[in-house]
């Protein structure tokens, strides 16, 4: 092998192994990159879909109060809730279709319109006052666990960022407080309806107490110390207390003929608790929208860099390579002429520069 390619092979052997290290690290920070621009994208999924839950919520606690007052209370109110709900959901349905990076929640997705497909005959039956109270209520309980699922999908998208990934955790759990905040609404508002428990009634209001209770852990253990004090900033409010007077009130008075509790002055107390909660929950979104954001600004500019080291190390090389190539090859190349040369007896040359 002549001596030209020897260098190039001495050049070539470390200039390789440098380029399939920063072409690893590309490949594992464009992926990093990838996840946290579909956690940007997925994160207004989230968004949108949390606003149809509050509204489906809403009019969940609704058509309790006015399926078990037989149609005498919330009448009017359930009516204007619908057309909110209905233009949540008309958000969503757009969102949903706008960009390929949603294919990735295609299962949830499917499960959450086959759900709500069945809104409207949801609406007629409790309009004519058919089925049964927990039927008609249940329908919004279970669609609203397919949308929280699909929130729940994103969480699972993400595997490189451990603070996002707390963060997304945490958004979910308080999701699903609010959800057994809302499971109370509809509840209390079907017993203040009634103006009494029924069996059933009470048994469902003492399990969303303990499901409360477990979620309120579960986001006091996973979140971080922002989002814990801006919960208890937010929730600290004479409407929420009230709120949690009447449950405990009605509660330690379940066998009373009469309960004495106006159904829309407790959807009201009970409404504002968790719109304070909502608040906490877009402020969480948000958070975690900026956090996706930040990190995919910073993978590409380590993509940049790791790009221009990539560039930089080759023009080294090369720039190495020809002088290495001038400064030893060529020199022998001409004492190797020269020698030619006196080998068979000619003295008469100029040494080549």
């Amino acid at each position: 092998m002549s001596i030209k390619y020897r260098l190039l092979l001495m050049l070539l052997i470390p200039t390789l192994w440098v380029m399939v290290l920063a072409g690893w690290l590309a490949q594992h920070r464009y992926t990093v990159y990838d996840e946290t621009r579909a956690i940007v994208t997925l994160s207004r999924y989230a968004t949108v879909s949390s606003e149809l839950i509050h509204e489906l919520q809403k009019e969940r606690g609704r058509s309790s109060g006015y399926f078990n007052s037989q149609g005498h209370k919330f009448g009017n109110e359930l009516h204007e809730q619908r057309q909110l709900t209905d233009a949540k959901l008309a958000a969503y349905n757009a969102l949903a279709d706008s960009d390929p990076r949603y294919a990735k929640l295609d299962a949830s997705r499917k499960a959450v319109a086959e759900q709500l497909s069945r809104l409207s005959a949801n609406r007629s039956a409790i309009d004519s006052l058919q089925g049964s109270a927990d039927g008609a209520v249940g329908y919004y309980t279970d669609s609203i666990a397919t949308l929280v699922d699909s929130i729940r999908r994103i969480g699972e998208l993400v595997a490189n960022n451990p603070a996002i990934n707390q963060a997304i955790g945490s958004y979910i759990n308080l999701i699903e407080l609010k959800e057994r905040t809302g499971i109370t609404r509809a509840v209390f508002a079907g017993v203040f309806g009634r103006d009494s428990f029924n069996e059933s009634l009470y048994r469902r209001a003492l399990e969303l107490q303990a499901e409360a209770r477990i979620f309120n852990q579960l986001f006091r253990f996973g979140a971080p110390a922002a989002y814990l004090s801006d919960y208890d900033r937010t929730l600290d409010n004479p409407a929420v207390q009230e709120a949690e007077s009447v449950v405990h009130t009605a509660l330690s008075n379940h066998q009373a003929g009469s309960l004495g509790v106006s159904p829309e002055k407790w959807f009201g107390l009970i409404t504002e608790k968790i719109e304070l909660q909502k608040q906490v929950e877009n402020h969480i979104a948000a958070d975690i929208l900026d956090q996706a954001s930040a990190a995919m600004e910073r993978e590409q500019k380590t993509l940049a860099w790791l790009g221009g080291f990539f560039v930089l190390f080759a023009t080294i090389s090369a720039w190495i390579y020809v002088r290495v190539h001038r400064g030893i090859v060529n020199p022998l190349r001409a004492a190797s002429w020269m020698l030619t040369k006196m080998a068979s007896g000619d003295f008469d040359f100029e040494m080549p520069r």
